[in-house]
């Protein structure tokens, strides 16, 4: 977002800070910039490599280097929310009637129930359906590189987890998986250490 060395905004992150129009500041790494702003609507976190948006629940090291002229923090919840619409578009959901298991998983519901963060619905050729996803334990990936995970399901409504990253192949499976969302689904309980093992 920001390079450190002509202090240059890509285009990108240029418009947003603008549309935003609030107080905003370099990041302690110098490449990028966190913008506070007030937006009620913003109820749960939207993260990807780039871009993060977070309502509550974490904390930042600030440097107090203002980008540009130091502005107060401002109500921005209409243009907060565009931006969430625009970057983090909602998946549709796939209305067909399912042929298999009468009591299968309705896998959608159930991540959005246990808030995993998906990237995409995808195709491989033999499930049913597939969904590009935010890993659990990406920050035990090298550069807590968040692409290369998926869960499906295949027609006999069989569930399964796969992460492409060495931390993660053959160690987390969907059991694995189901274990840290169930408590969030059934008992409504957040993760303790959202990413981390434990």
């Amino acid at each position: 977002m920001l390079d450190p060395e002509t202090a240059e905004l890509t285009p990108w992150a240029a418009q947003a800070i603008d549309r935003l129009d609030s107080y905003a500041e370099v990041s302690p790494s110098g490449t990028g910039v966190k913008v506070w702003t007030y937006a009620p609507s913003i109820t749960r976190a939207h993260v990807k490599p780039g871009l993060e948006i977070y309502p509550r629940g974490r904390y930042f090291t600030v440097t107090g280097i203002a980008l540009g002229e130091a502005k107060a923090i401002e109500t921005r919840d209409e243009e907060l929310a565009a931006i969430v619409d625009e970057e983090f578009p909602r998946v549709d959901r796939d209305r067909t009637p399912y042929d298999g298991q009468r009591k299968a998983l309705d896998l959608l519901d159930y991540l959005e129930c246990a808030d995993v963060d998906i990237y995409a619905e995808r195709s491989d050729g033999t499930a049913e359906r597939v969904y590009s996803i935010r890993c659990l334990w990406y920050e035990e990936h090298m550069d807590e590189d968040t692409s290369g995970t998926r869960v499906g399901q295949y027609a006999d409504g069989a569930l399964f987890f796969r992460c492409e990253h060495a931390h993660c192949r053959g160690i987390h499976e969907w059991r694995q998986f189901r274990a840290e969302c169930d408590p969030i689904v059934y008992l409504g309980r957040p993760r303790k250490a959202k990413g981390r093992l434990r």
